[in-house]
């Protein structure tokens, strides 16, 4: 009876000690509260049901939504679609917002949800410019009233900044500082301009609201390319290591297959605290099948051997 009980004991143990760990896999994590390793992807189009299953099933643990246009009258786009009127009013698909907050519904390894802003060419951080100029931080800016409303319907953790052509400290910080005030965070994902501006734009933010930038991550892809190389060189912002971004293999087989992600990834893992995947639409019929799955965990075995 009593080698009963010890034996019962143990196998309760490794119950408990497995369903803890599956906790860890799908439990909210609060932006500001960093887990590492992380993984994330970018995802451009708005899709439904079953590539929403596919992201919670996948073992990534972040999803960035790209992109957000701003045009000159505080209105914003999701790619071509507009979704917010510069009253700050929803005007976009109905079944959007739901769908965004689905990804952490249920069973799901996503925790995190942002939201991109800008793009290669995007003149979105010109108009943030200018609207600062003409409101500043006042919940009349239309920025306010527009990003007010997408963190209302949505819920997304953080804005996920890709100024890839403006570069203006002093507007983007007070634009930051702004959209804090409505519990967004606020992350990078530069390939240039580290001395110029990410830098000099951490070092402001962090001067008025020390940790709200609790992620940068780096493009190691494209014009981003030779950062794989030198990706030390962006560990410069806080306490923080950075997360190394590549391509996944596209339609016509050209980037990156998973193996060649892992080993990237592991010939600097001990540089980065994180992973991510540029980007999620157009890998789906890559010619080699290749699943999200299997990139997620490219990045984390890379991660955590």
């Amino acid at each position: 009876m009593r080698k009963g009980r010890i034996l019962a004991l143990l196998v309760l143990a490794v119950i408990i000690a497995g369903a803890a760990k599956y906790w860890t896999l799908v439990k909210d994590v609060p932006v500001g509260i960093e887990e590492k390793p992380y993984s994330a992807i970018y995802a451009s189009a708005m899709y439904g049901d079953d590539k929403i299953e596919d992201l919670k099933q996948s073992g990534l643990t972040t999803l960035v939504l790209f992109t957000i246009h701003i045009n000159k009258d505080g209105s914003m786009n999701f790619n071509d679609t507009p979704i917010i009127n510069n009253q700050g009013e929803y005007i976009g698909p109905a079944e959007w917002p739901e769908n965004v907050k689905a990804h952490r519904e249920g069973v799901s390894s996503i925790n995190r949800i942002e939201i991109c802003l800008g793009a290669w060419g995007s003149p979105s951080y010109e108009n943030i410019s200018s609207l600062m100029a003409e409101y500043g931080q006042s919940p009349d800016n239309p920025l306010f009233k527009g990003w007010q409303t997408l963190k209302e319907l949505t819920g997304a953790d953080a804005i996920n900044h890709d100024d890839e052509k403006t570069f203006d400290v002093e507007s983007t910080t007070e634009f930051i500082l702004m959209t804090e005030k409505l519990g967004f965070g606020h992350t990078f994902v530069p390939y240039n301009n580290l001395d110029e501006f990410w830098k000099p734009l951490f070092d402001r933010v962090e001067a008025e609201s020390p940790g709200l930038i609790d992620r940068v991550y780096v493009q190691c892809y494209d014009g981003g390319a030779p950062n794989l190389y030198f990706i030390n060189r962006w560990n410069v912002f806080g306490d923080m290591k950075v997360s190394m971004g590549l391509w996944a293999q596209r339609p016509d087989g050209s980037k990156d297959a998973p193996d060649v992600f892992y080993k990237k990834i592991k010939k600097n893992a001990r540089f980065v605290d994180g992973g991510f995947i540029w980007e999620y639409n157009e890998m789906l019929n890559n010619p080699d099948g290749y699943k999200v799955a299997e990139y997620s965990e490219a990045i984390s075995n890379a991660l955590k051997e």
